[in-house]
């Protein structure tokens, strides 16, 4: 099945006359294309996305398990769980075998698994978290990291696919290296003793959300798109 996905979509790419990309070289892999090329995000709808009262959670949401890299997060939380008592982890997502979970976490009680839920039950899940982190191992996007930065949340990604076009590190949120425990770690400790950095990041990534990523730019974006295409044809 991988052999013939790979197969058909080499053959689509190489005939399209127009193919949108998340991030730059998403299809280095693939043989260069005659068509128009683009690089924008998609669009994520944040308008219900507010910061509501923070809690001391640290949320992932997101699955699979090991390509989100849930089993980063959880090594690297454990490592400063005795001395951050008040504060917790969240993982939320469908993992019908929760074995590989439950071996990760190892009985640590500040770690909580939460059963998935509906995407209108999300608001409340982002709103109230004080760090959102998404490790992930390979990404397009992240989806979460837009809602989140819609919620003026402070958000933690790895340097991976496409979240670097979403979290400027250092301005709007903070960047980890994949698969990197001592990196998350750090970073994370960095952010839990620091309210004064969280509002900081959280503000710049709504500020940042509500400029680059509005439905007005998505709009703009793909309208220049279809022009070029269409006017290549």
């Amino acid at each position: 099945k991988r052999r013939a996905c790979f197969a058909f979509e080499k053959f689509s790419l190489k005939r399209a006359q127009g193919i949108k990309l998340l991030f730059e070289n998403q299809i280095s892999e693939f043989p260069t294309t005659n068509g128009v090329v683009d690089v924008f995000p998609d669009f994520v709808d944040g308008s219900a996305f507010y910061n509501l009262d923070e809690q001391k959670v640290i949320l992932l949401a997101g699955f699979p398990f090991y390509i989100k890299g849930v089993d980063v997060l959880i090594a690297a939380f454990r490592e400063l769980a005795h001395r951050y008592p008040d504060w917790s982890v969240k993982i939320l997502g469908f993992y019908p075998d929760k074995s590989l979970l439950k071996d990760a976490i190892d009985g640590c009680e500040q770690i909580e698994i939460h059963e998935p839920v509906d995407h209108s039950q999300m608001p409340y899940h982002i709103g109230t978290c004080a760090v959102l982190v998404l490790p992930s191992r390979t990404e397009a996007m992240g989806r979460v990291l837009l809602e989140a930065a819609a919620a003026s949340k402070a958000r933690i990604g790895s340097r991976v696919g496409g979240i670097p076009t979403v979290i400027n590190d250092g301005e709007d949120g903070v960047l980890v290296e994949p698969e990197d425990i001592d990196d998350l770690r750090d970073k994370l400790e960095d952010l839990m003793n620091s309210s004064v950095k969280r509002a900081r990041y959280g503000e710049k990534a709504n500020e940042r959300y509500r400029i680059e990523f509005s439905m007005e730019k998505y709009l703009e974006r793909t309208v220049s798109f279809y022009d070029a295409v269409l006017g290549a044809s």
